[in-house]
């Protein structure tokens, strides 16, 4: 038995680095060859380190197979994150996540509500893209647009005052103040009740469809539990009490719609930070290109108030460079050949000859936002805690309150 590292960049396409399932299956089929003992995966260097019989296997054949077993994995999985429209509640985020996953074909789903991307792996065999755009337009809300899995991107910014939630509750307030003051007024009930329907009909609208759409996934959630208090209300005649939860409830939703938009403004700064061109010294001179195009080892071109495409070594030239953005240092530094520059700051005074070190997608920047989209994603234990309590809860009170009201019903009409 030995061990031996062997450099196959081709085996692993772009998003194995993110795709654990991807690599377990990978190592799992090197596993069943003959002779191989044990494999050891490193995407990030795109390297596979292993140990193997060198009596029962050669390294030529493991090589082979290893590519052979990369395409026909990259073929037959596909990996997509889709940017959402119309997400605008935690709750939504979760149902969307079920219902897609319960799709046949798919293997896992997971939406990014800070972000309001939907990432997806499924078998192209089995269904496509187009299914899965289907399913998510079924459930109320739409696609952005198409983007691989990893790249960074977030929602253009809008005023607060743009919100739908912000407006919509704005509305609410409004005709249930109205209400309030034609109440205290000594204006008729069918005035002060045409006030408070305005008001309900406005700061439930988005509520009241994700309730039916909790329905449609077969669970229950707040906003379903909200609609029904509020109908209760009505039913009982309570406008004023109907009008007030439901403006509370969008206020609150209000908020939390601000404090995500908040989120997903300071990625998309972050992303903004980034040039979409390089110039790239090649045979025929300096071109002007996108810098996906750009290569590991070629020398890019960064004059004087221009930022850094990629990450890479100056080989030729001196400057100061703004790392503000990346190190969070306001000094400037001096760089000049040997020195390390980072994508996305900003050179200053002079020329620099930049050899790449890294592709876009793999610089620091880009990890950086990705950093910051996956901390966003992650859930404080007292939140998980209460989804999980939720889930218990809206089905249990929605339950006891049937039975209460039949109860109530029957003994009414005896």
């Amino acid at each position: 038995m030995e061990t031996r590292r062997l450099d196959i960049p081709v085996v692993l396409p772009d998003y194995y680095e993110d795709c654990e399932r991807c690599l377990e299956r990978l190592k799992n089929a090197l596993l069943e060859l003959d002779g191989v003992a044990d494999v050891d995966i490193d995407p990030q260097h795109s390297s596979i380190s292993l140990t193997f019989d060198t009596n029962i296997i050669s390294v030529d054949r493991i090589e082979e197979r290893a590519r052979q077993l990369g395409i026909e994995i990259a073929e037959k999985y596909a990996h997509e994150s889709l940017p959402l429209d119309g997400l605008d509640c935690p709750d939504c985020a979760i149902k969307l996540e079920k219902a897609v996953e319960r799709m046949g074909g798919v293997l896992w789903s997971s939406v990014n509500y800070a972000t309001s991307v939907l990432s997806v792996e499924y078998e192209q065999e089995t269904v496509d893209h187009q299914a899965i755009v289907g399913r998510i337009r079924d459930m109320g809300y739409d696609v952005a647009e198409v983007r691989p899995i990893g790249a960074a991107q977030a929602a253009a910014p809008k005023p607060a005052w743009l919100n739908r939630r912000a407006i919509t509750t704005a509305i609410s307030g409004t005709f249930l103040a109205a209400g309030l003051i034609a109440s205290v007024a000594g204006a008729g009930e069918v005035i002060t009740n045409l006030l408070y329907a305005v008001s309900i009909i406005s700061g439930g609208f988005y509520a009241a469809r994700a309730g039916i759409l909790s329905l449609r996934a077969f669970s229950m959630d707040t906003n379903l539990l909200i609609t029904i208090a509020v109908i209760g209300a009505i039913y009982l005649g309570e406008w004023v009490e109907g009008a007030a939860v439901i403006f509370l409830f969008s206020l609150g939703s209000a908020l939390e719609a601000y404090t995500v938009d908040r989120a997903r403004n300071s990625i998309r700064g972050l992303i903004e930070l980034s040039p979409t061109e390089a110039s790239v010294l090649r045979e025929s001179g300096e071109e002007r290109v996108k810098v996906e195009d750009v290569k590991v080892g070629e020398t890019v071109v960064i004059r004087p108030g221009e930022k850094v495409p990629l990450d890479g070594v100056v080989t030729s030239g001196s400057s100061s460079v703004d790392e503000s953005a990346i190190t969070g240092e306001s000094v400037p530094r001096e760089k000049s050949a040997g020195s390390v520059v980072y994508a996305g700051t900003i050179n200053q005074r002079g020329s620099l000859e930049v050899r790449v070190t890294r592709l876009v997608g793999d610089d620091t920047l880009s990890r950086i936002i990705h950093l910051v989209e996956e901390a966003q994603a992650q859930k404080a234990p007292s939140q998980q805690f209460s989804e999980r309590f939720g889930r218990i809860y809206t089905p249990l009170v929605v339950g006891l309150a049937f039975i209460l009201g039949s109860y109530a019903l029957i003994r009414g009409n005896s």
